[in-house]
């Protein structure tokens, strides 16, 4: 009898074991270029037991001959209202602003077949020249 008492509480440690495992995160980069930009965004995507988490770094890089006066970077999925907004009053030497989306959901929304959407508003040269592109990021393989 206890050692069927014994089987049975192992089996269940073994049972319990196996639903609290995480699945194996997933790592992603999503790219795109425009005239004027090349973007990505790469991440770690993992799902424990009842928590998601994604870290993620966006990469956005200005390929553009003017100097840049100021740029707002608004990043968002498609059927969603909710933006990210990154903004600069003036470009580093290396013409890349990089920042960070923890928690975004891109591969989430990625999976639910969701478009990744940036939109670049930006003044530059000595006029002052308002210039604007969008682009809609793809995974890469």
């Amino acid at each position: 009898m206890n050692s069927k008492i014994s089987i049975l509480l192992l089996l269940m440690v073994f049972f319990l074991t196996a639903c609290s495992q995480n699945e194996p995160a997933k790592e992603f980069t999503f790219t795109n270029e425009s005239e004027n930009w090349e973007a990505s965004i790469s991440g770690t995507y993992s799902r424990g037991n009842s928590e998601i988490f994604e870290e993620t770094t966006g990469i956005f890089t200005y390929k553009g001959k003017e100097d840049i006066r100021s740029i707002y970077i608004a990043t968002y999925t498609s059927g969603t209202k909710f933006e990210r907004g990154t903004e600069a009053d003036e470009l580093p030497a290396d013409q890349t602003i990089e920042t960070s989306f923890d928690n975004f959901g891109f591969w989430e929304d990625h999976e639910e077949g969701k478009e990744i959407i940036l939109e670049f508003e930006w003044r530059e040269g000595d006029r002052n020249t308002k210039r604007e592109e969008k682009m809609v990021l793809e995974l890469e393989d």
